[in-house]
């Protein structure tokens, strides 16, 4: 029992001497790239700015390590620059060989190296690097997925929009902030593709990607979408279904809205959280027939109803401040006190 305990305690000496030696070596091979970084990172620096300030030659680095900080330098740069300047450092970084380099990087075994590959050819993003980043679509790993995407979104064509979109619907799950972003260029370059992702009934497509594409519809107020958002609000969907079109039409500001949302906000079978959408949506597009749904409604006696119909009220002119103002005479307290709380703020 002794002996065994004996070499126990020789095997975690041994152990521990192990790993201070793999500490130390760890620390000495930080330091060492931290001054390899320190010595060459100026001269990648000063090289991109005359680039960029008198057009001045840049030649090829050759070694892995400057080729490296080079890189890392350049797409720093890029982060903050804009227009002709980007463009140009874009160009400088095709013209010396990153973009090859980054797109045979994309079949790399190592997922660190296809994801630097990834975003390497997302920042550059010209023809040659987009016909690179389609392949990078079908990767075993989401981020990589997510960065082509993204990328091929914001400065492609429709050529790979069927692709972009099965990888939407795919990853929202593992990477809904990634689906987002993608969503949100989708809406700003591509507009009309967001149509395939309104169904949420649709096969392969998740509730939540319907989600964030209607939040994208409302906040970039893309109208061609309202006809289709309109007839969803005459159908049977349901409540959180229905709040979201509401607040996409309203931040459209959709006046054909406005009577299938005065149906909503009166449909007593309707959760709350559905009609308050369809009132608050109302005052939004600031159309004076829906004063007198909302008058009727602000004496309503669930709390958040009640305080989105007063709130609406005050962006729907003279008629709707009066409504609002005889709203604060009702005898009773609550009403009372809610109008008169919206009158003075």
């Amino acid at each position: 029992m002794i002996g065994d305990l004996g070499d126990a305690v020789l095997a975690l000496a041994a152990l521990e001497c192990v790993l201070l030696v793999v500490i130390v070596a760890l620390r000495v091979h930080l330091r060492r790239n931290q001054r390899r970084v320190d010595q060459l990172r100026p001269c990648a620096e000063l090289a991109i700015a005359s680039y960029l300030a008198a057009d001045a030659s840049v030649g090829p680095e050759t070694r892995p390590a400057q080729r490296a900080i080079w890189r890392d330098v350049a797409l720093e740069a890029m982060t903050d620059l804009r227009g002709s300047e980007r463009a140009a450092l874009a160009h400088l970084l095709d013209d010396l060989g990153y973009v090859s380099e980054a797109a045979s990087e994309l079949g790399s075994r190592r997922r660190a190296v296809r994801r630097r590959g990834a975003e390497t050819l997302a920042a550059v993003a010209n023809q040659r690097s987009l016909q690179a980043l389609a392949t990078g679509l079908h990767d075993r790993d989401v981020q990589v997925r997510m960065t082509c995407a993204r990328a091929l979104a914001q400065a492609s064509g429709t050529e790979t929009l069927p692709e972009i979109l099965a990888a939407v619907m795919r990853d929202v799950d593992a990477a809904p902030g990634a689906v987002a972003d993608i969503v949100l260029a989708l809406g700003r370059e591509h507009p009309e593709a967001l149509d395939q992702l309104l169904d949420p009934a649709a096969p392969g497509a998740p509730a939540a990607v319907w989600s964030i594409a209607m939040a994208v519809i409302g906040e970039l107020r893309l109208a061609q979408h309202a006809p289709r958002l309109r007839g969803t609000l005459g159908e049977r969907p349901g409540d959180r279904h229905l709040a979201a079109t509401a607040r996409a039409l309203g931040m459209i500001g959709d006046v054909d809205a406005v009577p299938p949302l005065i149906v909503l906000a009166e449909d007593e079978d309707r959760a709350p959280v559905a009609r308050a959408a369809a009132v608050t949506a109302l005052g939004s597009i600031g159309d004076p027939s829906a004063v007198g749904s909302l008058a009727t409604l602000v004496r309503h006696e669930d709390w958040d109803l009640r305080t989105a119909a007063a709130s609406a009220l005050c962006g729907l002119g003279h008629k709707g401040r009066l409504a609002l103002e005889q709203a604060a005479q009702s005898p009773a307290q609550p009403v009372r006190e809610q109008a008169q709380a919206i009158l003075q703020s």
